[in-house]
């Protein structure tokens, strides 16, 4: 292989910072209209990567990578099961994968060498990309892959093929992201989201969380990316999502998979990869960290924080939840999140040749996937603080005039007007130097036009409790008004507040919160007289309002009190 030879430890920490600024430029530069399409996302990585303080991340991101390109093979694949080969005959790497996972195990090792991204490691991430471009089947976009799991591969390899072509400026690259994204759009459950069969009837967070990550990819390049798709597939999400932010796998309250016969091992209830695996999704798709639950996500992931133990050790959780959580740089679950991922992944690093720079395949998909997958993704989630931009939709919207006032709006939360007011700004020169900027404006929003209308679709299912019913519609018709989910969800709401069970809902949960502090101080007191009385005025309550939500919930609250 034409590679620069890996860097010992020490020389990894001083190459990174002298070459944080370094970008792996393209030999010829693709079309203008290409370039210009590219988001800042991928352009200003080398800009993050060099704002990056940490000389151990830096460190082991850099030995990570050149333990990668050691183990890759001259045509540019990384070799699930057999990457040990490249080892000194008796002093030989263990950890093999399955091997029919070649492609998205490259796909991975190309997403981890892009998001370290210096000029040591060009050559490896053309010939890589070269090689997984040959992956796609020219007529039909799909990957040749004897993978049950093909659509994980196919998605890996799509949104890599997108990363490849932003950041290598390659046309090729290019179209095999467009091919790729064309099988999504034709694997997808309409209506729904991704699983592994074809527009099957089932859909899962995990599959999903991967597809809607290439589309994102797809569009940060500047392809044509259905925004129908992701809508609905964000409502799905929203489907299988309960009040408290916890995502199930396939179903509201289902915990995450776990291979055959390891269930037992790797219990589930230690980590929330699938709850990850979504908030990542929906920060991709442009979601705002402020909408209504995400901070809920959050926090369930910073009370399962990264643990390198022989049950809880899951690279898979730790990269979707590094990824979601990177864009939420002030918040509190970050700062819980971070010093013990970094504990996870700098104490375990594999420090003797020939592992030295990789991580043990010994955590939750690890015997499935091999050493150079369990590598690949602990790369991924150290480098998640500056391997991807601010994807949030209002980034994209111009502050300077003539769109000062769109933006203003948008950042309101007032989508539906912003885009009204875009449409009736006359046309200017000056206005037309941010047609791209308008583009993607009207993409997020047609996004959020098809997520609400599968919302108002399913109401019922996303929000049984008609309080939360009325909140959903309220975000709704103010975030969308004056379009027609706003106007929608404007007369849903009409109607349940003139709903007489829903004022007595309503009535009955106002009373209920003004019991909760008398409630924790009864609790606290110790005094046996209190608690009775706290026991008294629960029972009125309920009698008050018997076949109410608020009346469960008061019942409850009954049984805490010793």
């Amino acid at each position: 292989m034409n590679h620069a030879p890996p860097a010992p430890p020490r020389q990894a920490v001083i190459a990174f910072a002298c070459l944080a600024l370094a970008v792996a430029l393209p030999t010829q530069a693709p079309a203008k209209a290409a370039t210009d399409a590219v988001s800042a996302v991928f352009r200003e990585r080398a800009t993050r990567r060099a704002a990056c303080r940490n000389e151990q991340v830096g460190a082991a991101v850099q030995d990570g990578i050149a333990w990668l390109i050691a183990h890759q093979d001259k045509d540019g694949h990384w070799d699930s099961d057999g990457f040990m080969k490249h080892d000194a005959e008796g002093n030989r790497c263990d950890g093999p994968g399955n091997g029919v996972h070649d492609i998205g195990v490259s796909g991975l090792a190309l997403l981890a060498l892009l998001a370290a991204g210096d000029r040591l490691s060009v050559d490896a991430c053309r010939v890589a990309a070269d090689w997984l471009k040959a992956a796609f089947d020219p007529s039909t976009g799909r990957v040749r892959s004897q993978s049950q799991a093909l659509i994980y591969e196919q998605a890996i390899a799509t949104m890599a093929m997108a990363e490849a072509a932003a950041l290598l400026g390659s046309e090729r690259y290019r179209e095999a992201a467009a091919l790729g994204l064309r099988y999504l759009q034709a694997h997808r459950t309409k209506g729904a989201a991704w699983r592994y069969e074809p527009q099957g009837k089932e859909c899962d967070t995990s599959v999903t969380s991967w597809c809607l990550a290439a589309y994102s990819a797809c569009f940060h390049l500047g392809l044509d990316v259905p925004a129908n798709d992701v809508g609905e597939a964000l409502a799905w999400l929203d489907q299988v999502t309960d009040p408290s932010g916890y995502t199930g796998y396939m179903k509201v309250g289902q915990g995450s998979a776990r291979p055959v016969g390891r269930q037992d091992t790797f219990p589930a209830g230690l980590g929330a990869s699938v709850t990850a695996a979504a908030l990542h999704a929906r920060f991709l798709c442009g979601l705002s960290p402020a909408r209504t639950g995400l901070a809920k996500a959050a926090a369930v992931l910073a009370a399962l924080p990264p643990v390198w133990s022989s049950k809880a050790a899951d690279t898979y959780y730790w990269f979707h939840g590094s990824a979601a959580l990177a864009h939420m740089p002030s918040s509190a679950a970050l700062k819980q999140w971070e010093p013990a991922l970094h504990k996870a992944l700098l104490t375990t690093q594999r420090k003797k040749v020939p592992s030295l720079g990789s991580w043990d395949p010994v955590d939750v998909w690890g015997e499935e996937a091999g050493r150079v997958c369990t590598t690949a993704l602990a790369i991924l989630s150290l480098s998640s603080s500056w391997r991807m931009g601010d994807t949030e939709a209002l980034a994209f919207v111009p502050k300077a005039p003539p769109l000062r006032g769109v933006h203003s709006q948008w950042q309101a939360g007032k989508l539906g007007a912003a885009i009204t007011a875009l449409a009736q700004l006359p046309e200017t020169p000056e206005l037309a130097a941010f047609a791209t900027a308008q583009k993607r404006m009207q993409w997020f929003v047609a996004v959020e036009v098809a997520h609400a209308e599968s919302l108002l679709n399913s109401l019922a299912i996303v929000r049984p409790y008609v309080l939360d019913r009325l909140e959903l519609l309220d975000e709704i018709r103010l975030r969308l008004s004056p379009l027609a989910p706003g106007k929608a969800a404007e007369q849903q709401f009409a109607q349940l507040q003139k709903d007489p069970t829903v004022r007595n809902e309503i009535q009955a949960n106002k009373e209920l919160r003004g019991l909760q502090k008398p409630l924790d101080a009864a609790i606290a007191s110790g005094n046996q007289r209190q608690r009775q009385q706290m026991r008294d005025q629960l029972m009125q309550f309920i009698n008050k309002y018997p076949r109410t939500a608020a009346a469960e919930q008061a019942k409850a609250m009954f049984h805490r009190v010793p």
